[in-house]
């Protein structure tokens, strides 16, 4: 490592946040993310061993993972379209809720009456009216993150000889109104 870093427990959050819906009765999950960055390659890998920790094979067209550039409303439309369509959502970033808010409005589809929808740091999207606080999400401390590297910036710069640190911190899952118990899965 070359430099300190502080950041939040992306894999951990992703494994939480399936784990909630798994508890709700969903056994259909599929993951809508980008995979450009190492945050979101985390949360994908938390999202698949989430589900491998439950016995559960991830169906093909259930992982839409975006290139940069990339359409993904056209494969999630795709997966949605399916007999065995998910029945839960777990978007990685949350810059993607827009997109995916129209797409379900566009299929007459409802959060959580018809998906279930989870995501990261809800609280940084840009989002239509009435979805604000909305999602259930894990949300890092980005107020603390930031605190913190601007200490261990201040410390380093009194000691140049300080080895350099790696700071993980948890999330925290907050249930929200976009998910509900899966009567039948």
């Amino acid at each position: 490592m070359e430099s300190h870093q502080v950041r939040g427990d992306n894999f951990s959050g992703a494994v939480s946040l399936v784990t909630h819906l798994w508890e709700l009765g969903h056994r259909r999950i599929a993951v809508v993310s980008p995979q450009k960055h190492y945050t979101h390659r985390e949360r994908i890998k938390g999202y698949r061993f989430a589900l491998m920790d439950h016995d559960v094979k991830v169906p093909e067209g259930y992982e839409v993972l975006q290139e940069q550039g990339d359409d993904y409303l056209g494969p999630l439309n795709r997966s949605l379209d399916r007999d065995d369509k998910p029945t839960a959502l777990f978007v990685t970033a949350p810059n993607l809720l827009g997109g995916i808010i129209g797409l379900l409005r566009e299929k007459q589809m409802h959060i959580p009456q018809d998906l279930s929808v989870v995501t990261f740091d809800d609280t940084y999207a840009s989002l239509p009216e009435g979805f604000r606080e909305f999602f259930t999400s894990v949300n890092q401390p980005g107020k603390l993150m930031g605190s913190m590297a601007v200490e261990l910036l201040f410390q380093h710069l009194r000691n140049p000889e300080m080895e350099y640190q790696e700071i993980v911190l948890p999330g925290k899952l907050s249930v929200r109104q976009s998910t509900r118990v899966l009567s039948t899965p």
